[in-house]
């Protein structure tokens, strides 16, 4: 009977001990997914605090030719870059990179329709060619104006893309540009999503005018008739 008893402590000795070890194995294992998630977690969130993108200029057209700047620390891969226009997503097969490289700006004097204002930097031109609208300048608030066509002489940054890269399989750098070809029709907004899931946005504007956004006695007036 002793004997008998003997047997069966070491047996759930045995079993508790087993046990035990595949309780340990179990929580470890548990530690090392539990650490593993968190790590994945952190490092994209790291990823989408790093990555940035600008798009710097957009050319209608057929087709029509989008530039993005990447303006974040992180390398991204163009082929996973998602386009929206008009808050229409645009299918992959109907838009292609088509080069990469970056934007070089020049000066240049053009003669164009102002509507509204326009703010060179420094001074606010309001534009007007009927004499009704004129009032004492000094007490006149920028959005009173909004809407008054003219022609005005400014000063332009011409842009023109210059492409730097000779393959068709490239990583998109920080500080790269890269040329979209899309033949989807666009008329007032382009989007732009990367693969951390952000992304820009450009509104596309008829003639050349200034938001007001600043209060009107921040601005040095001038009238162009």
């Amino acid at each position: 009977m002793g004997f008998s008893t003997g047997i069966a402590f070491i047996i759930l000795f045995i079993g508790a001990v087993i046990l035990g070890i595949e309780l340990v194995t179990s929580y470890g294992d548990y530690i090392l997914i539990t650490n593993k998630a968190s790590l994945e977690k952190t490092q994209r969130s790291l990823s989408e605090l790093n990555t940035k993108v600008k798009i710097v200029e957009v050319i209608k057209g057929n087709p029509t030719k989008i530039y993005v700047e990447n303006s974040g620390t992180t390398t991204l891969d163009p082929d996973y870059m998602f386009l929206v226009l008009d808050n229409k997503w645009v299918p992959q097969e109907n838009y292609s990179i088509t080069g990469l490289g970056y934007i070089s700006e020049a000066p240049s004097n053009k003669t164009k329709l102002v509507k509204g204002a326009f703010y060179d930097g420094s001074t606010l031109y309001l534009t007007t060619r009927d004499t009704t609208w004129i009032k004492d300048s000094s007490g006149l608030a920028p959005d009173e104006l909004y809407g008054i066509v003219g022609w005005y002489n400014i000063t332009l940054v011409e842009k023109s893309f210059i492409s730097t890269n000779t393959s068709d399989e490239f990583y998109w750098q920080p500080g790269d540009v890269i040329e979209i070809t899309v033949n989807y029709p666009v008329s007032t907004k382009v989007k732009v999503i990367t693969e951390t899931g952000v992304g820009d946005t450009y509104y596309i504007n008829s003639g050349y005018h200034h938001e007001h956004l600043l209060p009107a006695e921040d601005y040095s007036y001038t009238w162009v008739y």
